[in-house]
């Protein structure tokens, strides 16, 4: 009896040997960037580090946002066009609010206009609730591209949709997931992302040329290099070592914004790349092999709806609708 046991134990053992040793052999055939994209599966599967993540994401945008708002208004305009005249002043200090309130507004509907697939939803029937003429659309529309039971909610999903293992939820023409919201971009709500990215690309780039011009007519030629070094700036801060708050903001945009400014419009680029395209970032990462067979001003319908350039003064959402719920698509095939 016990040679039996002592036979299936080391029988066992040498399996769970051979399936590391098979699992080490995958990984090693893995390229770098299908390592990475693991990792951070892997990583940001963990819903405490995501919370976290959006969190910090968040918190970033609005410090950004309004310390900038701050600086520019009360500090840089007043100096720099000192001599412009009050119109000047007030036409430039009136554009910074417009840019501020299209960020907060479209910050707002992106993270409130979510594009979660809901089973009861009239606009997004299940396929239990769908007409004849709706089921026989999903079986025969689009070449394929059908609905499906999601395997880790165990919805009906509709095609193009993908179940986000952050917002635990499926979500309509999913894109990716927005830390700075904490929401996915997905069909309802895409349109606020790419006009969001807009004006953080316009704030950031005009911001930093300004703020760095007023930054180098004022103090920054008495600053050390120490004082580029960020934790140092905002000790000397703290410590009231004779560093004001608007200089140490100052400091502060001029170590973030050029970035954040060049991944909004990299953002904005790829997004109209992509609508053109008729794809999701999803999509293209995944390598699902799907083909947009429509116009490229109706995928700008789809996301927009119709005057899509009006989005870019206002969200237009209740004026002019999206073409489509998110569920049918006539115009996308599988290749």
């Amino acid at each position: 009896m016990e040679k039996h046991q002592t036979k299936d134990s080391t029988a066992r053992n040498s399996t769970i040997i051979q399936m590391h040793g098979d699992t080490n052999k995958q990984r090693s055939k893995m390229t770098l960037f299908e390592k990475l994209r693991e990792a951070y599966t892997e990583r940001y599967s963990d819903p405490e580090v995501s919370r976290l993540a959006n969190i910090a994401a968040a918190a970033y945008f609005h410090f950004i946002l309004h310390s900038q708002v701050y600086v520019t208004v009360f500090h840089v305009i007043p100096h720099l066009f000192e001599q412009s005249g009050d119109m000047t002043i007030y036409y430039l200090k009136a554009f910074v609010w417009f840019v501020y309130i299209e960020t907060q507004a479209n910050w707002l509907c992106l993270k409130f206009y979510q594009s979660v697939f809901k089973a009861h939803d009239d606009d997004n029937p299940s396929y239990e609730q769908m007409t004849p003429w709706e089921r026989l659309a999903t079986s025969t529309t689009s070449e394929s591209l059908k609905w499906r039971t999601c395997s880790v909610c165990g919805l009906r999903a509709p095609p193009r949709s993908h179940h986000c293992i952050i917002c635990n939820r499926c979500v309509l023409k999913r894109d990716h997931h927005c830390y700075m919201t904490g929401v996915c971009v997905g069909f309802y709500n895409q349109r606020y992302f790419i006009v969001l990215n807009f004006y953080i690309a316009v704030g950031s780039l005009c911001g930093l040329y300004f703020i760095y011009q007023f930054a180098k007519d004022t103090f920054l030629p008495q600053l050390g290099w120490e004082n580029y070094v960020l934790p140092y700036t905002v000790y000397r801060w703290l410590a009231s070592d004779g560093l004001e708050l608007h200089q140490m903001l100052i400091v502060f945009h001029l170590c973030t914004l050029w970035w954040t400014g060049a991944t909004a419009v990299a953002f904005f680029i790829w997004q109209i790349c992509l609508i053109v395209l008729g794809k999701t970032d999803h999509e293209v990462r995944q390598g699902k092999r799907v083909r947009y067979t429509g116009r490229v001003s109706d995928s700008f319908q789809s996301v927009f709806g119709h005057f899509w350039p009006v989005n870019f003064f206002f969200p237009a959402v209740i004026i002019f609708r999206q073409e489509g719920n998110g569920c049918f698509w006539e115009n996308v095939k599988v290749m």
